[in-house]
């Protein structure tokens, strides 16, 4: 089961990533918060891999 991050959950993660690692998502997408949650489903797809 996945857990989905609230939009204040997705808030906190923003500072904790560094915008030139942000930024691919940020361009891909209309705001801060869609581009964390794209940033999110990424790691987990990335993980599935590993």
């Amino acid at each position: 089961m996945q857990i989905q991050p609230t939009a204040a959950q997705l808030k906190r993660l923003e500072p904790l990533i560094s915008r030139p690692r942000l930024a691919p998502f940020l361009a891909a997408t209309d705001t801060p918060a869609a581009a964390m949650e794209l940033y999110l489903w990424n790691v987990r797809l990335s993980a599935a891999f590993g």
